[in-house]
C-alpha cells in the first residue's frame, strides 16, 4: 500500500511539492518552538550572537523545511521500486491464462491450420487419391511424429476421451511419451474420428478419441520461430494461371487425319518454397452456363519458379478434309482416353463464336489461384485463346 502511494507521488511531481510545503507546516506548528530555542542555545554559544535576524530565520524556518524536504526524498526513491504487478496487470495474466488452456477446435482442424497456415480444411482431403506422394510425407510427419512432439514438450495442450468414459481429459508430457495420434484415423477426413494409439506398434486399438486443443496455443505455435524453423507451408499468393503465346502455350501435331492446334495454360509458382499436391481444374464455361467443376489433371508438385503447362482447349485448323470435326474441344479429365474417348462426351464448342472460361488451381500449401480465358476461331480459322 505504501509503495503504491510513493510510486503515485513519484509520479505526480505537483502533488509531492504541495505535501513538502504542508508537513513543513505540521513541523513548524508542532516542533517549531522547541527546535528554535534549541538552535538559538547552540548558535548562541557557538558563535556569541544573539537575536540576529539571519539565525532566528534560519532556527525558525530551517530545520522544518530541510526534515520536509528529506521525507519527500525518501517517499521519491522508494517509488523507484516499481510494484511486482498491479491489480490490473495480473487479471490480465490470468485472463490471457485462461484463455489459452481452453479446450475450443478439433485437433483435426489444428493439424490442418498448421500445414496450410490457416483455418481451413485442406481440401483435397475428401479423395485420399489426389494427395500426391510428397503431400502424403509431409502431412504424415506432421501428424505422427510432430504434433506427439509438441505435445510432450508442453506447446500444444491436448483433450480426448478414453473409452468408455465420456469425460474429457487433459494428457501430460507422460503420456505422449509411449503414444501418438493415428496417421489412419487422419486419413479418414473426420473431426470425430481422429484418434490416439499406442505409438509404433504392429497392432493398434483405440487410447484416446475425440481430440480436441486450444485454438489460441495453434496460434501462438503456428507464430513462433520454433515452428518456422520446421518449414511447413509455403508463401502466400505462391501459385499462378499464366496465359501465353509461342511453343510452349501452342502445342501443333499433323496427321492423316489433319492439323490439330492444342493451347495450354501455364501454371507457375512464384514462391520460394516447393509447393506440392496442385490440381488443376475448369470451373465455368459459358457455353450452356455450365458451372461443373472439372478436374483436368492428377496431384502434382511445382519447385520454387516451375511451370507446368496443361492442354485446356483443341481444334483442328484443316479445312479441305471433308470428314474433319471443326468443333472446338476442351480437355477431359485424366484417364479418360483424351479429346475423342468414345465412351465419354467431350465439350465441344461451335466456332462461330467466343466462350468464355475460368480456370482453378488449387494446393494445400498456398492459396488457389484463379484466371478467366477467352477461346475462339479467328478470320484465318486459327485457334486462339487469351486473358477475358
Amino acid at each position: 500500500m505504501f509503495r503504491r502511494f510513493f510510486f503515485f507521488l513519484r509520479a505526480r511531481k505537483g502533488a509531492a511539492v504541495a505535501l513538502w510545503l504542508i508537513l513543513a507546516w505540521i513541523i513548524q506548528q508542532t516542533f517549531g518552538s522547541f527546535v528554535a530555542d534549541f538552535v538559538a542555545d547552540k548558535l548562541r554559544s557557538l558563535t556569541g550572537y544573539s537575536e540576529s535576524d539571519l539565525m532566528k530565520l534560519v532556527s525558525d524556518y530551517g530545520f522544518s523545511i530541510l526534515l520536509a524536504a528529506l521525507v519527500i526524498f525518501l517517499a521519491y526513491k522508494v517509488g523507484q521500486i516499481k510494484p511486482s504487478a498491479s491489480a490490473d496487470t495480473k487479471n490480465k495474466d490470468a485472463t490471457r491464462v485462461r484463455q489459452t488452456i481452453e479446450r475450443d477446435v478439433w485437433l483435426f482442424d489444428a493439424i490442418c491450420r498448421m500445414y496450410l497456415g490457416k483455418w481451413e480444411r485442406i481440401s483435397s482431403m475428401g479423395n485420399r487419391r489426389e494427395l500426391d506422394v510428397d503431400t502424403r510425407n509431409a502431412l504424415y510427419e506432421l501428424v505422427a511424429r510432430d504434433i506427439r512432439q509438441f505435445a510432450f514438450e508442453g506447446r500444444l495442450p491436448i483433450w480426448g476421451k478414453f473409452a468408455p468414459l465420456a469425460l474429457w481429459h487433459r494428457t501430460d508430457s507422460e503420456f505422449w511419451e509411449y503414444h501418438g495420434v493415428d496417421w489412419s484415423s487422419f486419413l479418414l477426413n473426420d473431426p470425430k474420428k481422429l484418434r490416439v494409439t499406442k505409438y509404433m506398434l504392429k497392432h493398434q486399438s483405440t487410447v484416446m478419441s475425440q481430440l480436441m486443443t486450444s485454438r489460441v496455443k495453434v496460434d501462438e505455435l503456428c507464430e513462433s520461430e520454433y515452428y518456422r524453423a520446421m518449414h511447413f507451408g509455403n508463401d502466400a499468393n505462391a501459385l499462378r494461371i499464366v496465359v501465353g503465346h509461342g511453343d510452349k502455350f501452342d502445342h501443333i501435331v499433323a496427321n492423316q487425319y489433319g492439323v490439330h492446334h492444342t493451347k495450354r495454360l501455364g501454371i507457375k509458382n512464384t514462391g520460394s518454397k516447393r509447393i506440392t499436391n496442385c490440381i488443376f481444374y475448369r470451373k465455368y464455361l459459358s457455353f450452356g452456363n455450365d458451372q461443373e467443376r472439372v478436374c483436368l489433371t492428377e496431384s502434382f508438385s511445382l519447385d520454387s519458379e516451375e511451370v507446368r503447362y496443361v492442354d485446356v482447349a483443341l481444334f483442328n485448323e484443316t479445312k479441305d478434309l471433308p470428314h474433319a470435326n471443326h468443333l472446338i474441344a476442351l480437355t477431359l479429365p485424366p484417364g479418360s482416353g483424351g479429346y475423342w474417348d468414345a465412351h465419354l462426351m467431350a465439350p465441344r464448342l461451335p466456332p462461330d463464336r467466343r466462350h468464355v472460361l475460368s480456370f482453378e488451381v488449387t494446393s494445400t500449401d498456398t492459396q488457389s489461384a484463379e484466371a478467366h480465358c477467352e477461346v475462339w476461331i479467328d478470320e484465318a480459322g486459327k485457334l486462339c485463346l487469351d486473358h477475358l
